[in-house]
């Protein structure tokens, strides 16, 4: 489920850079902190997936912070690669 998510947000994000070429700023960092904030630390614990934020420590935060700045970078990475950009 974490993958199909991840892809279809991926492709969502892939969309709306072509239609607005400012969600594509930073390199996609800025959507990785967005997603890292949104589900992560809000969706996923209200949805009762995980605990609440609170319960964990900083350095696992930190870590799926970094984690969803990957994703975020290499999902701008594959959107100007299939756009063939350099």
């Amino acid at each position: 489920m974490h993958y199909a998510f991840g892809t279809l947000v991926g492709g969502l994000y892939g969309a709306a850079a072509e239609k607005n070429a400012s969600v594509a700023a930073g390199a996609g960092l800025p959507f990785g902190t967005a997603f890292w904030l949104v589900a992560d630390e809000t969706v996923v614990p209200l949805l009762r997936l995980s605990g609440p934020p609170g319960r964990y420590p900083l350095s696992l935060h930190v870590y799926a912070l970094a984690s969803h700045l990957v994703f975020g970078w290499t999902a701008e990475a594959v959107r100007r690669r299939l756009r063939g950009d350099p």
